[in-house]
């Protein structure tokens, strides 16, 4: 089934944007906390969202950016219990003349096995219920990673059981 999704009309190139927008990350940090602050306030969950430089007209995949970004933020809630805690952190950093986005985002949660997380680098959807009983069916997990590819970008997860997750998104800027 994960493969009929990857081969469906909705992951395929065509649908994929390649023109750059030129798009300050504030908007975008603005948008984010509209949208996740209802489940963050039912929840209970502290939030910190950290732009760490001005990052003024940087051009970037803003649609891409914003899926990907919204995506693991809302897993984040979901695998975060009552009163626990959520990071966002966004950044640019220049390696060899190269300027990327760095993306963060943490949480004090379940945490993931070393089975999930190859699930997950492997584009393998695994259904999933959250920690007051949010359903997932890993879907969200198999477009983040699509994303990231299309835009030749890296993801890296590291995670304790019981102790949460953290997941690091580097993306390519021109």
């Amino acid at each position: 089934m994960t493969e009929d999704l990857l081969n469906s009309s909705v992951f395929s190139e065509s649908n994929i944007k390649t023109s750059e927008d030129h798009y300050t990350l504030k908007p975008l940090c603005t948008q984010l906390q509209r949208l996740f602050k209802p489940r963050l306030i039912r929840k209970q969950i502290k939030f910190d969202f950290t732009v760490t430089k001005e990052m003024s007209n940087v051009p970037f995949f803003k649609d891409h950016t914003f899926q990907i970004a919204s995506n693991l933020l809302s897993n984040a809630i979901k695998f975060t219990p009552e009163g626990g805690h959520v990071w966002v952190r966004l950044d640019m950093e220049i390696e060899f003349g190269h300027k990327k986005l760095c993306i963060r985002i943490a949480d004090s949660g379940v945490g993931m096995d070393e089975k999930a997380i190859k699930s997950i680098l492997s584009g393998s959807g695994a259904h999933t219920m959250g920690t007051t009983g949010e359903m997932g069916f890993g879907f969200g997990l198999i477009a983040v990673r699509y994303l990231i590819e299309s835009a030749n970008g890296t993801m890296k997860i590291n995670s304790d059981i019981g102790k949460g997750t953290t997941f690091n998104i580097i993306l390519p800027l021109v």
